[in-house]
């Protein structure tokens, strides 16, 4: 690994988990295989409705009153709300 840039609005995970993001550079290229994969996003552009099903993936807390840490990527189905 080269370099992490961590986003500049990120206060910590004392706080919340707001800007939670980072962006890793490597030294070498990434060798997939059965079991590394790429990512495949969405255009930008792309708008997204009101009640559209989303695959939202993460690790980290599961629950704002008992913190527990995931060691494995979560995977979960949501709608898209508008606030």
């Amino acid at each position: 690994m080269d370099q992490i840039k961590i986003h500049p609005k990120f206060a910590g995970i004392q706080t919340n988990y707001d800007y939670d993001v980072a962006v890793i550079t490597l030294n070498e290229p990434i060798k997939f295989n059965l079991t590394v994969d790429k990512v495949s996003l969405i255009p930008v552009g792309t708008i997204i409705k009101d009640g559209e099903e989303l695959i939202v993936t993460g690790f980290g807390e599961i629950s704002v009153i008992l913190t527990l840490k995931k060691c494995a990527l979560d995977i979960t189905v949501a709608l898209l709300i508008s606030l």
